[in-house]
């Protein structure tokens, strides 16, 4: 599995980055730009780069963690985009000494149970103009961005495309793409209780009717809790921390 560092290598405060379920760590470049006086550890989901490895949520956590003893990191900030922040709360259960805080990106707000349909991912094209043109129009389909935004999603979806056998196909292998998409449908990831500061932020795009009512589920399960949303942007929940 593929990690790398970004940022301010030297720093002592660490945000460790998990990407959304087919995407990479690349996704993160930009947030990194904004953010470059911490050190980041992004890390690439297991199968990414067709890569054929164990795949499970577990084995996953134990693989981070490895990573940052090997990197003598011994608290981290951590973001996990969509499956990502179903893993990053795994991790926290996991090895809750390590965790300073969550940012939970599109995701990890409640339990998945029975939605998991299996996708393909390996259909191909030797036609690169095909990729690119469903790239093109992926990119702009989405509302409300500005120009330097257009361009940085088209050029990072296209790099989701890897000349395989000589067809463009999905960077991703399609058996732990599976195996990781099943896990949070058969296991309940989400914390009972937020020990660490954690915000949920859920995108516009992202916030239909049943998302903001999983959200405000565990808002109301959880004490210390600040609610905003704000229209057509982002809608936000803030878990104040409760240890001592």
């Amino acid at each position: 599995m593929n990690y790398a560092m970004y940022g301010d290598k030297q720093a002592q405060e660490v945000i460790v980055a998990i990407p959304a379920l087919g995407e990479r760590k690349e996704m993160f470049l930009p947030l990194v730009a904004q953010l470059p006086t911490y050190r980041w550890l992004v890390f690439d989901l297991p199968g990414s780069h067709l890569k054929k490895e164990a795949a499970s949520v577990d084995h996953f956590c134990k693989w981070i963690q490895h990573v940052l003893m090997k990197e003598q990191v011994t608290v981290a900030h951590f973001i996990g985009s969509s499956i990502g922040a179903w893993i990053i709360q795994a991790f926290t259960a996991r090895y809750p000494a390590l965790v300073q805080s969550l940012v939970l990106l599109d995701g990890g707000h409640y339990f998945q149970e029975g939605a998991y349909e299996e996708v393909s991912l390996a259909t191909g094209t030797a036609q690169v103009e095909k990729i690119e043109a469903a790239i093109h129009e992926l990119t702009y389909a989405m509302p409300h961005l500005t120009k330097e935004a257009y361009v940085q999603f088209y050029d990072y979806f296209l790099q989701n495309y890897v000349l395989y056998e000589g067809e463009y196909v999905h960077h991703c292998d399609e058996a732990a793409y599976h195996q990781l998409s099943k896990d949070v449908t058969v296991y309940n990831y989400c914390l009972p209780t937020f020990d660490v500061p954690t915000l949920l932020m859920i995108a516009a795009s992202s916030a239909d009717e049943e998302s903001i009512n999983h959200a405000r589920r565990l808002a109301a399960k959880c004490e210390q809790v600040k609610l905003q949303g704000r229209p057509k942007k982002i809608y936000t929940i803030h878990f104040e921390a409760k240890r001592s």
